[in-house]
């Protein structure tokens, strides 16, 4: 008797490092104990994969995506690898191929289209449907056509929060069927379960020992309300003189001097530590280690992967009701929200919660507890492995 073949899949993160790594390889790590015989592949130049393969093999041969090269020259680079990726593809005998968004739209688009139909079928996961709101300059207006290409392109397209797929279905007039709300799962491989203490985490990142420590943390994007932030905060410090804010993250889109700026003449001096540049895979848990709570004032976002590093690190969170954040942050149970661009309420949610270590106590163990059970990957593989499966009856009917 024949053994019952695996369901192949292919994991594509052309990133070489950060979030959407981080979830793929626990995602990947996740289908394979499920079962699925699953292969990542992701840029060449990654420096942040494990030192062992966990149950599923590992191709670094995506090219063009290092941050330190020009665009254009990445997404040549990009494109030239890519058609070896559906060489490889058709190859391998896969039946599915799965892209963690869509990096390079205009390849993309003309990647999914030249696949042609049958197998692999092609899955993406639109972590921002919009990419980051597009403006309506012709760049822009080109970028969104490719976009609304690859999401026509794909089978079926995965999304973390309601919004995300409102977006899909409205503005790019994608078919209800086509998508599938799965859940953004927890980031404890960063090392939650053994995490430095606070004090060893500050001694570590060079902050003195006392005091609160307010965290914002991630990418620096004009989207993420850091000016609200800041402001916020000189509120803050009126009641808590000796609270910090600590900012950590790659700018993107963000000019830092202004952001100096506007520390200095809110007199925020000491108080307000920014930190810009990427943060290292192996830093991330001193960052988290050592805030008492995680910042998230963003003006608009369909998910957060920092809000799960929050849940998986015990960290309660202050946010703004707005996507993601607004249907995964359980209001007093797993943090606080606030409507967005509102510093007066931010700076009184953060006091709230800063007087109060029984309750910055009580929040983080149930953010650790939403991390382990309702964000727990092994949950998530199964939804996932079950809409690959859709897919492909789908194409066997069809």
């Amino acid at each position: 008797m024949q053994p019952e073949r695996r369901l192949k899949a292919a994991m594509v993160v052309p990133v070489d490092r950060g979030g959407y790594l981080w979830l793929a390889l626990n995602l990947c790590e996740a289908l394979a104990e499920n079962g699925a015989d699953m292969t990542l592949v992701t840029s060449r130049s990654c420096k942040e994969l494990p030192a062992h393969e966990s149950g599923f093999r590992i191709m670094a041969v995506l090219g063009g995506m290092e941050p330190e090269r020009p665009k254009l020259l990445r997404g040549v680079s990009y494109g030239a690898t890519m058609l070896g990726l559906r060489a490889y593809l058709r190859r391998g005998g896969f039946d599915i191929v799965h892209f963690q968004d869509s990096i390079v739209p205009h390849v993309d688009a003309a990647f999914f289209m030249l696949r042609g139909s049958g197998r692999p079928k092609a899955v993406l996961t639109s972590h921002d449907p919009d990419q980051d709101a597009i403006t309506a300059t012709r760049r822009s207006l080109l970028r969104r056509k490719a976009l609304a290409g690859v999401y026509r392109g794909v089978d079926g397209i995965i999304v973390m929060s309601d919004s995300a797929r409102d977006e899909l279905v409205s503005a790019f007039d994608v078919p209800a069927s086509k998508v599938a709300r799965i859940a953004h799962g927890n980031y404890r491989s960063y090392g939650a379960d053994r995490a430095p203490s606070k004090a060893d985490a500050r001694q570590r990142l060079g902050l003195t020992a006392e005091g609160k420590l307010v965290l914002f943390f991630g990418s620096l994007k004009p989207s993420k309300g850091l000016e609200c932030l800041l402001r916020a905060f000189a509120r803050v410090r009126e009641a808590e003189p000796t609270a910090r804010l600590l900012v950590a993250g790659e700018p993107r889109g963000v000019e830092v001097p202004a952001l100096e700026a506007l520390a200095e003449s809110l007199h925020l001096g000491e108080s307000a530590i920014l930190r810009p540049g990427y943060v290292p895979s192996e830093a991330v848990p001193d960052y988290l280690a050592a805030a008492d709570l995680v910042a998230l004032p963003y003006l608009r976002i369909f998910q957060s992967g920092v809000l799960h590093l929050a849940y998986s690190f015990g960290r309660p969170v202050v946010a703004t009701r707005v996507g993601a954040l607004a249907e995964d942050v359980q209001d007093g149970k797993s943090g606080l929200l606030v409507p967005p661009g509102d510093e007066e309420a931010l700076a009184d949610a953060i006091l709230e919660l800063l007087g109060s270590p029984e309750r910055l106590a009580t929040i983080g163990a149930y953010a650790t507890e939403l991390s382990q059970t309702v964000y727990d990957w092994k949950a998530i593989a199964r939804q996932t492995l079950d809409f690959y499966e859709s897919l492909l009856v789908r194409g066997r009917a069809a």
